[in-house]
């Protein structure tokens, strides 16, 4: 019977992505995919909790998912933040891939990792018992302990707040620059 693996974008649940996940569940999908015979890969994007995240943030996942498909062992090598400047944001000063990809890895500062999001994007989303119920299970899933304090809240901020004065003022020379956060 053939059949493609159907990789993620990995940006549902999270606002701005989770770069190393999207990047991982990518590969694998492929090292699989080859291994036993897919006829091809289709990259999906769900809108999990009601499609928070805004198509840019999942334009990384479309053009990785595009390059690993074509050649996995030259994603080894890719400059992804510069392929999505040149191919995607059009950006010839070389900042908005980087911003998009360091965005998509804020996630990993407050963590447990999640096979399905992440914490910052359910603090929105849900109930604080529901959030301290998930950490839990979370915990008890991944062997990885929450550090939802103070500390790193504030990193995820700064992280965030120090990306988008990268962006505050740049301007890209695509037809659409407002969808682009």
């Amino acid at each position: 019977v053939p059949f493609y693996v159907c990789p993620g974008t990995s940006s549902w649940n999270a606002l701005v992505g989770r770069t190393d996940n999207m990047r991982e569940n990518i590969n694998q999908a492929v090292i699989h995919g080859l291994a036993n015979g897919a006829a091809g890969i289709l990259i999906t994007d769900w809108g999990d909790n009601g499609h928070w995240q805004p198509l840019s943030v999942s334009m990384a996942g479309f053009a990785y998912g595009a390059a690993a498909a074509w050649n996995l062992t030259g994603c080894e090598s890719l400059d992804l933040a510069a392929a999505l400047d040149a191919f995607v944001y059009r950006d010839s000063d070389g900042v908005m891939g980087a911003v998009t990809l360091e965005l998509g890895n804020v996630y990993q500062i407050v963590g447990p990792p999640h096979i399905n999001g992440q914490l910052l994007a359910y603090g929105l989303q849900r109930k604080q018992a529901d959030i301290a119920d998930m950490v839990t299970r979370m915990e008890a899933w991944g062997g990885a302990t929450a550090d939802v304090s103070h500390e790193t809240l504030r990193r995820a901020l700064q992280t965030i707040e120090t990306s988008a004065a990268r962006i505050s003022h740049h301007r890209l020379p695509r037809p659409d620059p407002h969808v682009i956060p």
